[in-house]
């Protein structure tokens, strides 16, 4: 079976698409855990263990939210770029 161009072309698009997406999820990650630093630094909070829905958990994760909130969108965007990139890469090897 031949790979036409314009499939190879779609495929390279994908795959660029999807490190890029990749690379912002990997970058929304850091910027998330700079929020967390930065929280506990202007909280006074280094140095103590926060568990998982506990109040200063609580505070710390409505103060990051909305860099939560981006790093999952980011993820969506790799997650769908990912799977485009597989369907299309499964269609030449076919």
């Amino acid at each position: 079976m031949m790979i036409r161009t314009t499939d190879l072309l779609e495929l390279a698009q994908a795959a660029i698409k999807f490190a890029k997406a990749a690379a912002d999820a990997v970058q929304h990650k850091e910027q998330l855990t700079d929020a967390y630093a930065a929280w506990r630094s202007s909280e006074g909070k280094w140095g103590i263990h926060i568990t998982r829905n506990d109040e200063n958990w609580d505070a710390m994760m409505v103060a990051t939210a909305e860099k939560y909130r981006l790093l999952q969108n980011a993820k969506g965007r790799e997650r769908r770029a990912k799977a485009k990139l597989l369907v299309l890469a499964g269609k030449g090897g076919a």
